[in-house]
């Protein structure tokens, strides 16, 4: 173990007797990967199992409609999503763990992406199926798994005094590429809600092997700024589709429907990236 590392865990040991043991990493981490399951046996159960809910999920995103030049600019956004670009972030957010002598770290982060992207493709393609004549599956979502999973990655890499403030910006990236699936109709709302999740569960999944490569012990960093401004990233993303001039959508209940599935996700987004905030600077060295 560095010297650096070392300092670090004697200088969390003072904060620790002084403020009190916080929650072991592992358990926040067994919590995300229970809460994660039991959200997407909800979410196949009723858009994948159920014809109402279905028909409901497809409605959600189909109510939406983009004009040529907006479906154009998103497709853009969206086709910068590839293997080789993930490979490029994922092995920049390993460098720069290792680079900072924090392989544990670095491991984990490699343990989210990978196991996260793998899971979904299996999921998606050898696991999941629709009711008879609903259609092929799609969920959960390649795209919004990509996004999600490598801005956890690198918030972990982060150093603890940046990770409060690039948390919003990953956040809100991260919530845009789900909800440009679901405007653009190449995702329903089910398919990102349930990448979020397998993304989630991938995440304690990821934080339970960093607990066990830094030799577990609690930390009790204290934040100067509070994690929850990771809902800002998400929050900015539904006012700017508020105001998007080159969006339609439908009227009624499909149009509050609509609404409050983007609203849905983007919330998810934030609170697990506030979460994924706090632990982190609380518990990773």
């Amino acid at each position: 173990m560095t010297a650096s590392v070392l300092a670090d865990r004697e200088a969390a040991a003072e904060r620790t007797a002084r403020d009190g043991l916080t929650v072991p990493m592992w358990v926040h981490g067994a919590a995300m990967i229970v809460l994660s399951a039991t959200a997407l046996a909800i979410l196949v159960r009723y858009c994948l199992h159920s014809y109402r809910g279905i028909r409901w999920d497809e409605r959600l995103m189909s109510t939406w409609g983009l004009s040529g030049p907006t479906r154009n600019v998103t497709t853009d956004y969206l086709s910068l999503i590839t293997v080789p670009s993930v490979a490029l972030v994922l092995t920049g957010c390993v460098i720069a763990a290792i680079v900072r002598r924090r392989v544990a770290v670095a491991v984990a982060a490699a343990t989210l992406v990978v196991g996260a992207t793998v899971t979904t493709q299996i999921l998606k393609y050898q696991v999941l199926e629709r009711l008879p004549h609903a259609g092929a599956n799609t969920l959960p979502s390649g795209h919004t798994t990509v996004a999600v999973s490598v801005g956890m990655a690198a918030i972990l890499v982060a150093p603890t005094g940046l990770r409060v403030f690039a948390a919003p910006v990953v956040a809100g990236l991260s919530a845009a590429v789900g909800i440009a699936t679901v405007v653009s109709s190449w995702h329903r709302p089910g398919d990102v809600l349930a990448a979020l999740a397998v993304c989630t569960a991938w995440l304690g999944i990821a934080l339970i092997v960093g607990f066990v490569l830094q030799d577990g012990g609690p930390l009790a960093r204290r934040p100067g700024v509070s994690p929850a401004l990771a809902l800002a990233g998400p929050t900015a993303v539904i006012f700017a589709l508020l105001w998007q001039r080159g969006i339609a959508i439908g009227a009624g209940l499909p149009l509050l429907g609509a609404w409050a599935a983007v609203a849905v996700f983007a919330a998810a987004v934030g609170l697990v990236f506030a979460w994924l905030t706090a632990v982190a600077d609380r518990a990773l060295v």
